[in-house]
């Protein structure tokens, strides 16, 4: 997790998405298998992916119920950045 905000400060956001990815294949508790995936799915959104990060994002909101409340509003928020950011594409 740590070299992927290192990448992603320094603006490489493919090497972030990267490392997040790898974070989230390691696993461990649930929360912070959450936080490693929408962390790759925020860099998906940086790099003009908005398909992949709102299908990141809609899976994960559909086990919101086993997520902290704040990881949840911070999923819908992306989400709806996402959904700009797909909408002004699509134009």
């Amino acid at each position: 997790m740590m070299s992927g905000h290192e990448r992603n400060a320094a603006g490489d956001h493919v090497g972030a998405q990267r490392c997040f990815l790898e974070a989230y294949g390691m696993g461990g508790p649930d929360e912070h298998m959450a936080i490693a995936r929408l962390s790759a799915a925020n860099m998906a959104l940086k790099q003009g992916e908005a398909g992949a990060a709102l299908a990141e994002y809609d899976v994960m909101l559909r086990a919101a119920a086993t997520l902290p409340a704040q990881l949840v509003e911070t999923l819908r928020r992306k989400r709806g950045e996402a959904l700009a950011l797909s909408q002004r594409a699509s134009r």
